[in-house]
């Protein structure tokens, strides 16, 4: 079936690897803050931005990925101080 015959493009989805790709640059960004949470490095988002060129609205969020995990060192709360 060709272009011509129906006068439309087929449609496509992505592909799966694409949507895989995006979720572990999210686990690596996750573990990364977490690595900095623990180490007690500064967590901002310029360090982030050089780091993965990600927007400052994707910093956020994994900002409120890592708190809503509520991950602990000792009594302290990850995440709870960014600077």
């Amino acid at each position: 079936m060709t272009i011509r015959e129906f006068d439309a493009r087929a449609s496509s989805t992505r592909r799966a690897s694409l949507r895989q790709d995006r979720s572990r640059r999210s686990v690596i960004r996750a573990a990364w803050l977490l690595a900095r949470f623990i180490r007690r490095e500064p967590v901002r988002y310029e360090l982030y931005a050089a780091r993965f060129g990600a927007p400052e609205d994707v910093f956020r969020c994994e900002i409120a990925v890592v708190r809503a995990a509520r991950i602990y060192r000792g009594t302290e709360l990850l995440g709870s101080d960014t600077r």
